[in-house]
């Protein structure tokens, strides 16, 4: 029985893992119409795909299907229909973005999103196995946000499966670049192996190039049979380069698993008024959280720094406690005040006036937020700056 009247090509979408992937126009017998991505490829390759997807099929990061299986066309043709992403692949959508980097919350929840759909893909026992931004679908939301989606299972693998095209001389069982280095020894299929690929995309959307940009296919063995990693640049936030250093671990097991990356510190949702920031204060005041930044005891002890405190805010006293005094910028000195953390515009209000009343005589000088990612440059600027900075009683002046 024939589900649709008719079907217009509208153009082509890209190549896929096991196929080609198109836009087509369909017009149901009631006279409606709707768009659809349709994959086609050989019988096994797209058979597999739907068993994964209705598998899937309730969780919101995984690209849904039109149906339950695969339908025919009107070529007679076995075609794979799934739901039509307007924005592309989040590759396509980097290129929209000015040299194709996503701003800091976007990267963080599209992030949040891959990781649900790994937590829902390896729940089923299946590995994707090729993990990269053209495999990641955008999708427009409601408040002028997006959403996405993993597409393209026509590599995927159940875990502990070994493909059957590995080999030595071509020992990648996805696209090279986002492949992690055990997967040079013998191309079996592991969740560990996804969260390597987790760990490029998040560096891609940083830094707008795929990692190992440059580097030719066959000189990445040698690379990655070294160990090594691509680089996660400083600039980036300090939670994100934690979050992408554990995906690059070399151990696969010190990765640890979708679900636990999901906790993630970086993963968490941050409001507008959540940034913490550290304000500097003459006179010692009843606050929650005080660091004493004073400079290190004759004995070369520096003050032990609270776990509780933002990755950040950590980063920035150990600069300011650095042994050698060229790491803390020109001044080479820090002065003899304790810095209090707070956090968010409101509670840096309420703090300060709490402070004011309570101390009268205290001058607060707020040092500059935890964010944005260039911590350790902008303290620099600030050890540079800070002879035209005025104390003030009342308020408090951002750098």
């Amino acid at each position: 029985m024939k589900k649709y009247s008719n079907e217009e090509f509208v153009k082509e979408l890209g190549k896929g893992s096991y196929g080609i992937v198109d836009l087509y126009k369909y017009t149901k017998i009631d006279g409606s119409s709707f768009h659809a991505a349709v994959k086609s490829g050989s019988y096994v390759s797209l058979m597999q795909e739907v068993q994964i997807l209705n598998k899937l099929r309730d969780c919101p990061r995984i690209v849904n299907i039109c149906g339950n299986d695969l339908d025919v066309g009107l070529g007679y043709s076995l075609k794979l229909l799934l739901e039509y992403a307007t924005e592309g692949s989040l590759r396509n959508f980097m290129n929209k973005h000015k040299d194709r980097r996503l701003p800091d919350l976007m990267i963080r929840d599209f992030t949040r999103m891959i990781v649900e759909g790994l937590v829902a893909i390896h729940s089923h026992g299946y590995v994707h196995c090729d993990l990269k931004s053209d495999n990641l679908l955008i999708f427009p939301s409601k408040d002028n946000s997006y959403e996405l989606k993993i597409a393209d299972f026509g590599l995927s693998l159940e875990e502990g499966q070994i493909p059957e095209f590995w080999e030595e001389k071509y020992p990648f069982i996805g696209t090279p670049h986002y492949m992690s280095p055990e997967s040079l020894k013998d191309g079996v299929a592991m969740q560990s192996l996804d969260l390597w690929s987790l760990g490029c995309i998040v560096l891609e959307m940083y830094m707008g190039e795929k990692p190992w940009s440059g580097v030719k296919t066959g000189d990445l063995v040698p690379i990655l049979s070294k160990g090594e990693t691509p680089t996660i640049p400083r600039r980036l936030p300090c939670a994100a380069r934690e979050f992408i250093q554990t995906c690059f671990a070399n151990d696969p097991c010190k990765r640890g698993s979708a679900s636990e990356l999901l906790s993630h510190r970086f993963l968490e949702r941050i409001d507008d008024d959540d940034s913490y920031v550290l304000v500097k204060v003459e006179a010692e005041a009843e606050v929650d959280e005080t660091v004493d930044l004073s400079p290190i005891p004759s004995n070369g002890n520096a003050p032990e720094i609270p776990e509780s405190l933002p990755c950040d805010v950590k980063e920035f006293i150990r600069t300011c406690l650095a042994r050698d005094p060229f790491e803390k910028g020109e001044e080479g000195k820090i002065d003899d005040f304790s810095y209090v953390l707070v956090k968010g515009e409101a509670e840096v209000e309420d703090k300060t006036q709490t402070i004011l009343e309570e101390r009268k005589e205290s001058k607060l000088k707020m040092i500059f937020p935890s964010e944005p990612p260039q911590f350790r440059e902008v303290f620099s600027k600030f050890s540079r700056l800070k002879n035209f900075l005025e104390p003030l009683s009342s308020s408090l002046v951002s750098v």
